[in-house]
């Protein structure tokens, strides 16, 4: 792939043309970003090129003032802190450092994203998580393994993963039947697949999921015994774990992951308009913590590589009273 073909996917990459590399060298460098990266780039890319158009601007050495114009009218047209934060990374690859030093880390360009988040705050969804009891209350209720439905199992199954795992829907999208090690009274999966969180020297360490005997409804390792022998001769040579319940049977994606979670939640009376999928991770996470389990174990039993970020961003009071939760698993 040669330059020209480089730089289409951001519309312009003026930074990157500008360094003295090979064509290789470039393909090696753009496949730094993720492709949700890129997507989202892309989407201001576009509008960047819309406003140098208009404005008569070059769109790999504009300025900081103008750049700052631009954001300003995304700003105008409501978008929020996060989205125009996202717009000033992608100006930073694609306009060429003043001074040694990005677009977006220029001291007026951080002044201006200070004054951004202090008209449009962007605040955390919610600041409190429910009481994970309510799910598993539910799931306890629902019939036994062998009595559910495939569907009804996978939803099931799905939930117990990410509640006992505190991952996200894209690790539990990864897990695969080729990297499983089933012992006595466990499950343990190695990913062998890039995470959002996988970097050099740091990667998500295997799953261990551990059998409960005290309740076969909520036993990961029982509903993962049924849904295997349950999926064996609907797989067609698919190894990733979780498939589609109805034909095709075909390996599904996060996005599919997380409206089973959302499933699951609506009918435990979550209400979803406020807790979305990905809330599993803090739900479980912050429950863990409230249970006595270290605030380093749960980091790197979520895949976090330090504990500020559970601290940031997920650890939560319950919504519910917690003491009356304890109370009912005791009796």
């Amino acid at each position: 792939m040669g330059k020209t073909a480089a730089s289409g996917l951001f519309g312009s990459w003026g930074m990157l043309q500008s360094l003295n590399v090979s064509d290789n060298s470039l393909q090696l460098i753009m496949a730094s970003w993720s492709q949700g990266t890129k997507k989202q780039y892309n989407t201001y890319a576009k509008r960047w090129m819309e406003f140098c158009t208009m404005n008569k601007v070059s769109a790999t050495d504009a300025n900081v003032e103008q750049a700052i114009e631009f954001l300003t009218e995304l700003y105008q047209k409501d978008l929020s802190f996060s989205a125009i934060n996202t717009a000033r990374s992608m100006l930073s690859v694609i306009l060429k450092p003043v001074d040694g030093m990005t677009i977006g880390n220029q001291p007026l360009m951080r002044r201006f994203m200070k004054g951004v988040f202090r008209s449009r705050p962007s605040l955390p969804k919610y600041t409190v998580t429910y009481d994970v009891n309510i799910v598993l209350q539910y799931l306890g209720n629902l019939p036994t393994c062998q009595d559910l439905s495939l569907k009804q199992l996978t939803e099931r199954l799905v939930t117990l993963l990410a509640l006992l795992s505190g991952q996200r829907c894209q690790t539990l999208q990864f897990l695969n039947l080729n990297c499983m090690l089933r012992q006595e009274d466990r499950y343990t999966f190695y990913i062998a697949s890039l995470l959002k969180t996988t970097r050099p020297a740091f990667h998500q360490m295997p799953l261990e999921f551990l059998a409960y005997p005290h309740n076969q409804k909520l036993c990961v390792v029982r509903n993962l015994d049924e849904y295997i022998t349950r999926t064996q001769g609907l797989r067609n040579g698919c190894f990733q774990l979780l498939i589609s319940p109805s034909k095709p049977y075909k390996g599904v994606k996060s996005s599919t992951i997380g409206r089973w979670l959302r499933k699951v939640l609506a009918d435990a009376g979550i209400d979803t308009k406020t807790f979305a999928a990905h809330s599993t991770r803090s739900a479980s996470t912050s429950c863990a913590k409230a249970k006595g389990l270290s605030v380093m174990e749960i980091a790197r039993a979520a895949g976090w590589k330090n504990c500020r970020t559970f601290a940031e961003y997920y650890d939560k009071p319950v919504e519910s009273n917690f003491g009356n939760a304890i109370l009912e698993l005791t009796e």
